[in-house]
């Protein structure tokens, strides 16, 4: 968890300093632009103890209390921190985590969520060179897919895999039986 903890410190000072612009990011409607664990990880952190509950989320006086203790006040710190406006507004859905009950159902709802929103996800690499270190093979075209001209980049994988989920299934074959293989032929002397 340190080395969690401190690579996070090392990311969000990068994202600070430079204003990195996430890709693919939600806009409000994303938990943040560049985390998801944190959250997860700290609400798991959270679940047994009485003291802090989730309507107390955006609270001022508790993320300055709890931001280095728990990691889901220092994202919600890290939040605030690099939006501005109200916090209603620019995260809607942090903001509606403070209504749920207890943070064993807010974990329960992230891991769900996590599921859906990174695992179940295709991603896409760009802008990105390959070599030695981190080798790229192209990957074999999918028999469903149409297309067999795909490009030795890192969305070849992504382009053949929604080409597939896209394309008709195949045809299913009769019932019938297939024809006998040819008899091999004798040489003749």
């Amino acid at each position: 968890m340190l080395v969690s903890c401190r690579y996070l410190e090392v990311t969000r000072e990068l994202q600070s300093i430079y204003w990195l612009e996430p890709a693919g990011s939600k806009g409000v409607w994303g938990l943040d632009d560049y985390n998801f664990l944190p959250f997860y990880w700290g609400s798991a952190q959270l679940m047994g103890q009485d003291e802090i509950q989730p309507s107390q989320l955006s609270s001022d006086s508790v993320l300055d209390r709890y931001h280095s203790e728990y990691l889901f006040f220092g994202a919600v710190k890290f939040v605030k921190k690099m939006k501005s406006g109200p916090f209603h507004e620019h995260s809607p859905l942090l903001e509606s985590v403070s209504s749920v009950p207890s943070w064993s159902k807010v974990n329960s709802g992230l891991l769900k969520m996590y599921h859906k929103e990174v695992w179940g996800k295709l991603p896409i690499v760009q802008h990105f060179y390959f070599g030695s270190i981190l080798s790229y093979q192209k990957a074999p075209a999918h028999p469903r897919t149409r297309n067999t001209n795909t490009t030795a980049t890192a969305t070849a994988t992504a382009t053949t895999a929604s080409a597939a989920a896209a394309a008709p299934p195949p045809p299913v074959p009769s019932a019938a039986a297939p024809p006998p293989p040819p008899s091999p032929s004798k040489p003749t002397a």
